[in-house]
């Protein structure tokens, strides 16, 4: 409860990826008679917040002012975002740049009881174009000097841009905000200067290129990962 209870009222921006994570559930009695596949009965479909707009909504739920920022496209989905998004951020709260070269990066899955049948991605990673990336600045330099803390929620969608990193860590330091990352980039140089990087055991081995196949191998790829970003900690 000390560590839940740590969050009230913490100012926390979070900047990166946002999604829409979609659930058509049903249950599955026969294949089809087209294709070797099963045939999904369509009961009901729940949807929500999915990668940094879900790192957002649990610390909403804790009881933080969060602010995000993340791009959608110009479509429902960003709206159902919103929707999803709502119990646990303010409007105001929400700071999603329409890009409309791209569709709010969406993942819709078809289950049948507590199994996956298929996924459906419906994204584009490509870097924003120069309006875009102005907005995503502007945003940044807007809500920085409020923040307590920043993360950033790295899913390689496009908002983390090398420039959007490197600028928001230099406004942190500026004003004494620790940074922590959620990484998915292959080359933890991207993140230098954060304070705390998050990676699992794979992005860990991805992120420096050395073996984690044990605790040996696992210490000495977080040393690495320490020193490529110069971060304090990895966590």
């Amino acid at each position: 409860m000390e560590i839940i209870g740590s969050f009230k009222d913490k100012r926390i921006l979070v900047i990166g990826d946002v999604m829409l994570d979609r659930y058509l559930v049903g249950n599955v009695n026969r294949i089809s008679p087209e294709s070797p596949v099963p045939v999904l009965a369509y009961e009901y479909e729940r949807a929500v917040a999915g990668g940094a707009a879900n790192v957002a909504a649990n610390l909403g739920a804790l009881g933080a002012q969060v602010r995000l920022i993340g791009l959608v496209g110009r479509d429902d989905y960003a709206e159902q975002l919103r929707k999803v998004l709502d119990p646990h951020l303010t409007r105001n709260g929400m700071i999603l740049i329409e890009d409309p070269s791209r569709p709010t990066t969406t993942k819709t899955r078809a289950m049948a009881q507590s199994y996956q049948i298929v996924r459906i991605d419906n994204e584009k990673d490509h870097a924003p174009n120069d309006l875009i990336l102005k907005k995503i600045l502007d945003a940044v330099q807007m809500e920085i000097d409020k923040a307590d803390a920043i993360i950033l929620s790295d899913y390689i969608k496009g908002v983390l841009s090398e420039v959007v990193i490197s600028k928001t860590i230099e406004l942190a330091k500026l004003h004494k905000i620790p940074v922590l990352v959620d990484p998915k980039r292959h080359d933890f140089a991207y993140y230098k200067g954060a304070d705390y990087i998050k990676p699992n055991v794979k992005e860990l081995g991805l992120g420096t290129g050395l073996p984690v196949n044990t605790d040996e191998h696992i210490a000495q790829a977080a040393q690495k990962a320490i020193i490529d970003s110069g971060a304090r900690l990895l966590v």
